[in-house]
């Protein structure tokens, strides 16, 4: 992933952001950038976001290696959690940020989130296609947890 992408103005050896007090740069899905671990138990480019964000900064990969310091970057990362080909995160890096967990709703708390969002849909339809929608919501739950169960 090439950093400067996210980089619009140079100023002196630091990165800013241009028309924004502050940028987010987001990595959805961190585990795909999970590689093998090496005989150091490090990944790579896990190494290279740690250094990031703890110091701020990179080197650039010339030959003299300067220091690229980033100023007013606010970092966000999203994954799932480990298994299918896909390592654990380095704890250290994890310490960095602030970790939410969120778990999957119960199968009511589904159903009524979903009941609620097509029932406010067919409002302007008529009281027969109003009176369907609790059997539409089960129906499309049940097509999905069979989807789920077979492949």
């Amino acid at each position: 992933m090439n950093c400067y992408f996210f980089v619009d103005n140079i100023v002196r050896a630091a990165f800013l952001c241009e028309h924004v007090r502050l940028s987010r740069v987001s990595y959805n899905r961190l585990t795909y950038l999970l590689t093998q671990v090496d005989q150091y138990g490090t990944q790579q480019p896990i190494a290279l976001l740690k250094l990031l964000l703890e110091r701020g900064g990179c080197y650039n990969r010339g030959k003299d290696l300067n220091w690229k310091g980033f100023r007013d970057l606010g970092w966000m990362a999203a994954m799932g959690k480990p298994g299918g080909g896909r390592n654990d995160v380095d704890p250290r890096f994890i310490s960095l940020f602030s970790v939410f967990n969120m778990t999957f709703p119960a199968e009511e708390s589904l159903y009524h989130i979903y009941n609620s969002i097509l029932h406010g849909h067919v409002q302007p339809f008529v009281k027969e296609i109003q009176d369907m929608v609790p059997e539409i919501t089960r129906m499309t739950m049940e097509l999905y947890r069979q989807v789920v169960y077979t492949f």
